[in-house]
C-alpha cells in the first residue's frame, strides 16, 4: 500500500472532512471491483483507497497519522524507521475489509448510479455522532439476586441493471428472518469502531452475501453490521419469573439496550422504570427477529429467526430460521 493516505486520496493535509468524503466517494466508486471485474491492480488501488478513508475519517486516528507519521499500536512495526516506535506506518496498517468500508459509506445507496446518472452531490459517510445521554436508573436483575443501580448508556452506458451492484441490492430487499426497514436498534460489542456502542439506529437494509444489515445513525451516518452486534429495540415484551422481584413478572415494556458485558437487555416498563434483565426472564413477541444461542445442536447456534409464537405452559418460543426451518427454542436460546 502507499504510505500516505493524503496521496493516495489526492488530498493536501489541510482537507477537510468533507474533502475526505468527496475524494473517497470518487475513488472507491472508480475502482470498485464489480467496475473493474478481473483487475488486480485496481482492487489493490480500492484497498489502499479504503484504508485511506477509515485513517482520515477517524479523528483518532488522524491525529496519530498527523503527528506521527503512523497508527500507534496497530501491531509491530515492518521495518526501522517511526515504526520502531510501536506502531505501523501506513503501508503496514490492517484495516478494515474495504467492502466493509465501501457499504458503511454508502449504506443503501446506489453510488453506480447516482454518479453516473450525473448527481455527484456529496454524502454523508462516517462521521462521528454523540452518544446517548444518561438514561434512567437501572435495576440489574434477573440471576443477580436483586438490586445493583447501574445507568444506561449516556461515460457509463445507461441503465446498469445487470450489474452485478444492483443485482446484489435487489437480492438483498427482504431476506427471511431479518428485522425490516425502519426497525430501531440498539449498536453493541463493536471493537474497531467502539465509540458507535450504545448508540440508537435504524435498519435501511440486509445484505445476504455480507450478512451484514445496513444501520443509519443520523442524516449522514450509516455502518454495514452483523446482527450479532445489534439488539432490536421491541415493543411489548413481557417480563416474567423474577422470583426476587415478584411485583414485576406480568408487566410489559419496552426494549431500550442491551448490556453486553452483563448479556443483559436493558427494558423500561410502562411504568417508566427501566429493569435489567437476562434473555430468560424477557417474553419477546411474535415477529421479533433474534439471533439462537446457547443451544446443544450447534449449527443452529448464531443463526437468525423469527418469533412465531410462545407456548407460555411450556416456556418455549416457536420460531423459524433464515433456513425457514420451525424450531421450539427456549427463552434463554434467543436475542432479539
Amino acid at each position: 500500500m502507499g504510505g500516505d493516505p493524503y496521496k493516495v486520496l489526492g488530498l493536501p493535509r489541510s482537507a477537510s472532512a468533507k474533502d475526505i468524503k468527496k475524494a473517497y466517494r470518487k475513488l472507491a466508486v472508480r475502482y470498485h471491483p464489480d467496475k473493474n471485474p478481473g483487475d488486480a491492480a485496481a482492487e489493490e488501488k480500492f484497498k489502499e483507497i479504503g484504508s485511506a478513508y477509515e485513517i482520515l475519517s477517524d479523528p483518532e486516528k488522524k491525529q496519530q497519522f498527523d503527528q506521527y507519521g503512523f497508527i500507534p499500536g496497530e501491531g509491530g512495526p515492518s521495518g526501522g524507521g517511526a515504526g520502531a516506535a510501536g506502531g505501523v506506518p501506513f503501508s503496514g496498517f490492517q484495516g478494515s475489509d474495504p467492502c466493509d468500508i465501501f457499504n458503511m459509506f454508502f449504506g443503501n445507496e446506489n453510488p453506480f448510479a447516482d454518479m453516473f446518472g450525473g448527481g455527484m452531490g456529496g454524502m454523508g459517510g462516517m462521521g462521528g455522532m454523540g452518544g446517548m445521554g444518561g438514561g434512567p436508573q437501572m435495576f440489574n436483575m434477573g440471576g443477580m439476586g436483586g438490586g445493583n443501580p447501574m445507568f444506561s448508556f449516556g461515460g457509463m452506458p445507461g441503465g446498469m441493471g445487470g450489474h452485478p451492484f444492483h443485482q446484489q441490492q435487489r437480492a438483498a430487499a427482504q431476506p427471511a428472518a431479518t428485522m425490516k426497514r425502519g426497525a430501531e436498534v440498539c449498536i453493541h460489542g463493536l471493537r474497531s469502531q467502539a465509540t458507535h456502542n450504545g448508540k440508537t439506529g435504524t435498519v435501511l437494509s440486509f445484505n445476504e452475501s455480507k450478512q451484514r444489515y445496513t444501520v443509519q445513525l443520523g442524516s449522514d451516518d450509516k455502518l454495514a453490521l452483523r446482527p450479532t452486534n445489534l439488539t432490536q429495540l421491541a415493543d411489548g415484551v413481557t417480563v416474567t419469573g423474577i422470583e426476587s422481584h415478584p411485583q414485576f413478572n406480568g408487566q410489559t415494556g419496552r426494549i431500550i439496550g442491551w448490556d453486553d458485558s452483563k448479556a443483559r437487555y436493558r427494558v423500561q416498563l410502562g411504568s417508566g422504570q427501566a429493569i435489567a434483565l437476562v434473555p430468560e426472564k424477557v417474553i419477546l413477541p411474535n415477529g421479533t427477529c433474534v439471533v439462537l444461542q446457547g443451544l446443544n445442536s450447534a449449527k443452529h447456534n448464531g443463526v437468525r429467526a423469527e418469533i412465531l409464537s410462545f407456548d407460555q405452559g411450556a416456556g418455549r418460543y416457536l420460531v423459524k430460521t433464515s433456513e425457514r426451518k420451525q424450531i421450539r427454542v427456549k427463552l434463554a436460546n434467543v436475542k432479539a
